[in-house]
């Protein structure tokens, strides 16, 4: 490798080998002021984020660099982490002795040297709290997720100019972002700002880092792994790099719901006409509500085979609690002329809902959902109630991998007797799109018809994924 980096990375007792994609990220740091690296999925792009502000911090005496992430919680659990694991397995420190850790009040990293690593959360409500100071550098973990407001504050604090003096000119300030591609591509905020040629900044790059220029660093059958737990679309990114705009408007368009020439639904694709097993898990989630539709849905999977399976739903508006948990226990209910009666009930399944459970119900009693079926249920049976609060991009890639992986396997199967709704919402379920058509948000539309059976399902597959029930990883 060529470039100024070398010596430092040779230098005392370690040897640090970089992989293909982090020889190109040097490089360019090297040669641009900003440097934005598209990494995918374990292509070292956040080892080598982390390595780059320890080499600074080496070399230049009394600097404040900065590492931001959107969640204080998600920075703490993995960049934070990673540096300290590059400091003690690759740089053989020792805590105390060759470098001080501070993790509250905020987190931050000092060498004897003077120079100091702060870790900040980016999300745009709290960035001002990190614009006191200035710094050196300015890096970013999994920049998708933040916002051009959040990157444009903190990188206006880059006013430090200790590396100037001590590089007599040769060498100044960088900023460095490394995130995942985005799915919608040019409608997301890099893109005009680092890949369009006319309104792209200054002196800067981006560039594209792939699994396969990583392939020393992956355990054996890591690939053939990946493509049986991932989306195909995600999977051409994560070997390839591009970033590649979405192909429609629909978040799921790898469904696939047979119909006969009459319209009526036939088994295949996703669809599947199921019944009742004693042999696999039971599961119901739920997504709450009272004037639009409170949806719930009746699952069981298949943890040997990653199958899960929708066997009966509920989607329905003006439910009062009463009624909704006369129908979880397994009791017959009658609500707008309609008779429900679940396959099983709460007493034999793990309930899955979103954090909207917490929410106050606009009535007298105030209580919210949560508390009303704990109460309820209270001096009757225990229940087991999971509360999942993962994001929307990230859960919505989880399904998309049930839906059809890129091996061609569909994991997600849907009895049509039972879920028509849920059949109708993911063939209308869609990103905001402008007058031209062209996708506007990486988050869907929020139409309060489609989306209520679809954030039940994304909230289940999330918790199955989190638990590791399958083999999906994120980045």
């Amino acid at each position: 490798m060529e470039n100024q980096y070398n010596k430092l990375l040779s230098s005392g007792n370690s040897y640090i080998q970089l992989n293909r994609n982090q020889i190109v990220f040097f490089n360019s740091i090297s040669n641009y002021d900003i440097v934005v690296d598209s990494g995918t999925w374990r292509s070292g792009k956040s080892f080598g984020l982390c390595l780059f502000a320890i080499l600074r911090m080496k070399k230049y005496p009394g600097i404040r660099q900065f590492i931001g992430r959107k969640e204080m919680s998600s920075l703490k659990e993995t960049t934070f982490l990673k540096f300290l694991e590059i400091l003690t397995v690759f740089f053989n420190l020792t805590e105390k002795t060759d470098f001080k850790v501070v993790t509250t009040p905020r987190p931050q990293i000092t060498f004897p040297n003077g120079s100091v690593c702060v870790f900040g959360d980016l999300d745009t409500t709290r960035v001002n709290k990190w614009l006191s100071a200035e710094y050196s550098d300015v890096m970013i973990d999994e920049g998708q997720e933040i916002s051009e407001i959040a990157f444009d504050k903190i990188r206006s604090r880059q006013t430090q100019t200790i590396i100037e003096k001590h590089s007599k000119g040769k060498s100044c300030n960088k900023c460095i972002m490394v995130m995942n591609p985005p799915e919608t591509a040019e409608r997301h905020w890099t893109h005009s700002k680092f890949r369009n040629p006319a309104t792209k900044v200054k002196n800067s790059i981006i560039i594209y880092s792939t699994l396969k220029n990583n392939t020393q660093n992956i355990p054996g059958n890591y690939l053939e792994n990946m493509l049986n737990s991932v989306d195909k679309n995600i999977a051409d990114i994560y070997l390839n790099g591009m970033w590649k705009p979405l192909n429609t408007h629909l978040v799921y368009p790898d469904y696939n719901f047979h119909q006969d020439s009459d319209g009526n639904y036939n088994e295949g694709g996703n669809l599947k006409f199921l019944n009742y097993r004693d042999d696999l898990d039971n599961y119901m989630s739920i997504d709450f509500g009272w004037v639009h539709p409170m949806s719930i849905g009746c699952w069981q999977y298949d943890r040997n085979n990653n199958k899960l399976y929708r066997l009966y739903e509920v989607v329905e508006s003006f439910m009062k609690p009463e009624k909704y948990c006369t129908l979880l226990q397994g009791e017959k209910i009658i609500h707008n002329n309609r008779e429900y009666k679940l396959p099983f009930s709460i007493m034999d399944s793990v309930i899955v809902v979103g954090p909207e459970c917490r929410q106050r119900r606009q009535e007298s009693s105030g209580k919210s959902n949560l508390d009303i079926m704990k109460s309820h249920f209270k001096n009757k049976f225990k229940i087991n109630i999971k509360i999942v609060s993962t994001s929307i991009q990230k859960s919505i890639l989880a399904v998309r991998a049930m839906i059809l992986d890129a091996s061609g396997n569909r994991h997600l199967f849907i009895d049509p007797r039972h879920n028509t709704r849920f059949i109708k919402d993911c063939c209308s379920y869609h990103y905001p799109v402008d007058k031209e058509g062209n996708i506007t948000s990486e988050d869907p539309e929020k139409d309060n018809i489609s989306d209520h059976t679809q954030d039940e399902t994304r909230y289940l597959i999330s918790y199955l994924y989190k638990r590791g029930n399958t083999n999906w990883q994120t980045s």
